[in-house]
C-alpha cells in the first residue's frame, strides 16, 4: 500500500508481536523481546525478496513523478477501493498530515531608517519549533489535532492548557513516531469517529512515512474498518490535501497571532504550551473549512477524480524513454573499467557480503566504495543485464 519500512520499524513490530502473542521462546532470546542486528540480517537472508535499498533526495525523487504515474496511482486506488462504497461519502474521506510551527516565524517585514540594520529580538529560538498532527475529511471538518512534546513525562499545566479532546503527545525528540501515531488512532481518532456518528468504512490517505504504519495500527485499522492508503511518493506536493490548501493560510494566519501576541502581552513570548490553545483558535475559522474542501477538490480525493489534480506542478509532464535505456552491452562495457580499478580480494569481500545480504563490516575505509558497488549491482539488475549477482559485482 505504499508504506516503506526501515530496521527499526521493522524491530518495533516484531516486538509488539513477541508481546501480544506471549512467545516464551522468544522472549529468552531477545533483549526487552526486541530482535537485534542479528535476527535482522538473518530476517533478510531468509526473504531475499526484500533487500535494503537507499531513500531518494525528494527534491530529485519528485521529477520523476509524471501525469501517467499519477493517472495509474489513481486507477489502483479506485479498483481497490471501489467495492467499498466509501470514495462519494465525504464525511468518512480523511487526509492527515504533521507540521511545524516555529515560536519565532521568521520573514517579518519591518519599519526602520533606510541604510541601517533592523532586528527583531525573541527569548525562543528561530528554530523552536512544535510538531501537530491534523486529520481533515471531504466535507470540511477537522477530527481533534496531536500535538507532540519532547518531554519524557508531559507537565500537568499543559494537559490543563489544552482544549477538550486535543491530543498531547510525546516524543524523544518531539517527532511524530510509530507508537505516537498508533495512539493518537486509537485514543483520539476512533473515538471521535464513534461521538460524531460516522459510518465505516473509513478511509485516511496519508503520507508513506514509515511513523504512519506499524504492525499493530494495522491490525487495530482492520478491526475497526479504518483504512489507511499511501499517497504517492514524492508528489504530496500535489496530492496532499493539508500541504495544496490548508498548511499555507494556517501558517498565516498563526504567524500573525504571534506578532499580536507579543504586542498584546509587552513583549512576552509564546510559549510551547499555549500552542494547542492558539491552534484550536485557527481550525475554527469559517473559512478554513472552504480551505478544506478546495483541497480535497484541486488534489482530486474528493470527488475523486484524476482529471481534477493539477498536473502543472510536475516538474517532468513524461519521461522519454531515450533517456532511460541502457542496453546491456553499454553497461558492461562500463563497468568493465571501474572492474579494473578495485582490488581483487575486496571484489571477494564485497560479493559475499552481498551474498549474505549484509550491511559492510570490513575495512571501513572501503564503505563507499562498498556502497557504490552495491548500487551498481541493483542498477544493472534493474536495467535486466544478464548474468548472476557475483558477475556484476565483480563488474562493479
Amino acid at each position: 500500500m505504499g508504506f516503506p519500512v526501515t530496521k527499526e520499524n521493522l524491530c518495533a513490530s516484531v516486538q509488539k508481536l513477541i508481546e501480544s502473542a506471549d512467545m516464551e521462546s522468544c522472549k529468552a532470546t531477545f533483549t526487552n523481546n526486541r530482535p537485534g542486528k542479528k535476527w535482522y540480517h538473518g530476517f533478510l537472508k531468509r526473504h531475499k525478496v526484500l533487500p535494503q535499498k537507499h531513500t531518494e533526495y525528494v527534491n530529485r525523487a519528485r521529477g520523476s513523478v509524471t501525469e501517467e504515474i499519477i493517472r495509474n496511482w489513481f486507477h489502483e486506488v479506485s479498483i481497490t477501493l471501489n467495492d467499498m462504497d466509501v470514495l462519494n461519502d465525504p464525511n468518512r474521506i480523511f487526509n492527515m498530515d504533521e507540521t511545524s510551527f516555529f515560536l519565532a516565524p521568521k520573514g517579518e517585514l519591518l519599519i526602520g531608517p533606510r541604510g541601517h540594520h533592523v532586528y527583531d529580538e525573541s527569548c525562543n529560538s528561530d528554530k523552536d519549533n512544535v510538531i501537530t498532527l491534523f486529520a481533515v475529511n471531504a466535507a470540511g471538518k477537522f477530527a481533534p489535532p496531536l500535538t507532540l512534546f519532547k518531554y519524557a513525562r508531559i507537565p500537568a499545566s499543559l494537559v490543563k492548557a489544552a482544549p477538550p479532546n486535543w491530543g498531547i503527545g510525546k516524543t524523544e525528540n518531539g517527532w511524530m513516531t510509530g507508537e505516537s501515531f498508533f495512539e493518537y488512532i486509537t485514543n483520539v481518532f476512533d473515538p471521535f469517529l464513534k461521538e460524531a456518528e460516522i459510518p465505516r468504512l473509513v478511509v485516511i490517505f496519508l503520507d508513506g512515512h514509515c511513523s504512519h504504519l506499524t504492525l499493530h495500527l494495522s491490525r487495530y485499522c482492520r478491526e475497526n474498518q479504518i483504512i489507511l492508503v499511501a499517497l504517492l511518493p514524492n508528489s504530496t506536493h500535489i496530492l496532499q490535501t493539508l500541504d495544496v490548501a490548508v498548511f499555507g493560510p494556517m501558517k498565516k494566519m498563526w504567524k500573525k497571532i504571534v506578532q499580536k501576541w507579543r504586542f498584546e502581552n509587552n513583549g512576552t513570548e509564546i510559549s510551547k504550551s499555549d500552542v494547542p490553545s492558539v491552534l484550536s483558535q485557527i481550525i475554527i475559522e469559517p473559512k478554513m473549512m472552504e480551505n478544506i474542501r478546495a483541497g480535497f477538490r484541486a488534489t482530486g480525493l474528493f470527488p475523486f477524480n484524476v482529471n481534477n489534480v493539477d498536473y502543472s506542478k510536475i516538474v517532468v509532464r513524461s519521461i522519454p524513454a531515450s533517456t532511460t535505456v541502457q542496453t546491456s552491452e553499454e553497461l558492461q562495457r562500463h563497468f568493465s573499467y571501474i572492474e579494473k580499478q578495485i582490488d581483487p580480494v575486496l571484489l571477494d569481500e564485497f560479493r559475499a557480503t552481498k551474498r549474505r545480504n549484509n550491511e559492510w563490516e570490513g575495512n571501513q575505509e572501503a564503505l563507499l566504495l562498498f556502497k557504490f558497488s552495491r548500487k551498481i549491482a541493483d542498477e544493472v539488475e534493474m536495467h535486466g543485464v544478464s548474468g548472476n549477482t557475483d558477475d556484476i559485482l565483480q563488474i562493479a
